[in-house]
């Protein structure tokens, strides 16, 4: 093992070389699973053979294509790799696939496998998670998915498992290999000190299993779909069967008679009105709790490629949201502090005219409040962080210290500040 991976350019005495290659082989895996659906399709309607077999045979040439490119990157390999890749995935096209269109076209799809691991060896794709193929490769599982359950088509039915088993595979190897990233990228010291980083990746790998554990348990029991549809009709019959009182059998009434009631019970009756639209409703919460989370964890991996605007939009939102939860937890006066400049309003054009012209040290006249509420303005507009978290004594401590934020001096502030405590609060 040691001679290979020195043959690799690796190092093969320390855990190093070790886990590249399990990296190596975590960015194969995650990309050659994301290509199933059209492993699938093509192996079904072009190739006729297995999908499975297809796919690993498309996961060996991607590996061993990562390989040589990692190792034409350290040391500058020969040119001969690519042609020797284009031999090897004709041959075995020509064996797997037969001397016919077919078997090109099964040679076509393992050379763009080799070609995608030595593009991703050569540039050191492996080091880091590539975001865009998993998201598309999940998403045509999905849709494909979606089609065969609706559809049933002969050809594609018998092949459902496998699609799901795929597509859980290129999600969870997504969440853990971009957990891994975030922590290396979060981390300066990770390649100084490896053995802390690691720890802590460690620790967040068995956090995301965690999570992951109980989605693999839901979704190995027939799907989501059917729990959801299982979970609701045990909610309508718990609820029918709480709301209706049992009868206790009559005596004098004979078998036939009671049969013949039953019978009319479940012709005529059924399950009430009310009944169906809370279990609807119940069902419709759920689902809207399932895909709120579905959303946050969409947003969390989504992110750094969102429009700036869109972000921005998000982030204040959740805050808004945050202040209001605060805002109802606190119990009146003794609630945690929350500070927030308040609405400057429209001031009408006579009363700018009044201000001097080289724009410094402007009073609002005997407002203290307006004071306040200018001072913290012209400061965030000339880079100051406001933060509700701090009192205005803190803002005022911070705007002395740094000069930049403001035109007054450290005593105007600290009157300024002491004028708007004893206004707003009765004290200095």
């Amino acid at each position: 093992m040691n001679r290979f991976m020195q043959a690799l350019g690796l190092s093969g005495n320390s855990g190093r070389g070790k886990a590249e290659l399990g990296r190596m082989a975590g960015a194969s895996l995650q990309e050659t699973a994301a290509l199933y659906p059209f492993a699938l399709l093509a192996a079904v309607y072009v190739l006729g053979t297995s999908p499975l077999g297809l796919l690993l045979l498309a996961g060996g040439f991607h590996y061993a294509g990562t390989l040589a490119g990692d190792r034409q990157s350290r040391a500058g390999g020969s040119r001969l790799l690519l042609p020797a890749l284009t031999a090897a995935a004709m041959a075995a096209g020509i064996l797997a696939f037969g001397l016919r269109p077919a078997g090109a076209a099964g040679a076509a799809a393992l050379l763009a496998a080799a070609v995608r691991g030595l593009i991703t060896g050569r540039k050191r794709l492996w080091t880091g998670v590539q975001i865009p193929l998993p998201l598309w490769g999940i998403a045509l599982s999905v849709i494909l998915y979606v089609y065969i359950a609706g559809s049933n088509p002969p050809a594609l039915t018998p092949h459902r498992t496998e699609l799901y088993v795929l597509c859980m595979t290129n999600l969870f190897v997504l969440l853990l290999r971009w957990n891994t990233d975030q922590v290396r990228s979060a981390s300066p010291s990770y390649e100084v000190d490896g053995q802390t980083a690691s720890r802590i990746a460690a620790v967040n790998r068995r956090l995301t299993w965690l999570t992951l554990i109980p989605i693999v348990l839901i979704g190995a029991w027939q799907g989501f779909g059917p729990l959801l549809l299982r979970l609701a009709r045990w909610l309508i019959s718990l609820l029918q069967s709480s709301s209706i009182p049992a009868e206790p059998p009559k005596q004098e009434e004979s078998l036939a008679a009671a049969e013949l009631r039953h019978m009319a019970k479940e012709e005529i009756g059924g399950t009430p009105l009310w009944l169906t639209i809370l279990g609807y409703t119940l069902l419709a919460l759920l689902s809207a709790v399932i895909a709120a989370g579905v959303a946050v964890l969409l947003y969390k991996l989504l992110s750094k490629w969102l429009p700036e605007r869109l972000r921005l939009w998000v982030r204040g939102l959740l805050q808004r949201f945050r202040r209001l939860r605060a805002i109802r937890r606190a119990p009146g006066e003794q609630a945690e502090y929350l500070d927030e400049v308040e609405r400057i309003e429209g001031v009408p054009p006579k009363r700018w005219r009044r201000r001097r012209p080289d724009g410094k040290r402007q009073y609002a006249g005997d407002d203290p409040r307006q004071a306040y509420r200018q001072l913290i303005a012209r400061a965030m507009k000339r880079g100051f962080v406001f933060r509700t978290s701090r009192t205005p004594s803190e803002n005022g401590t911070e705007l002395e210290t740094g000069g930049r934020y403001t035109d007054y001096s450290p005593e105007e502030v600290r009157q300024l500040i002491a004028r708007y405590n004893e206004d707003r609060y009765g004290r200095r």
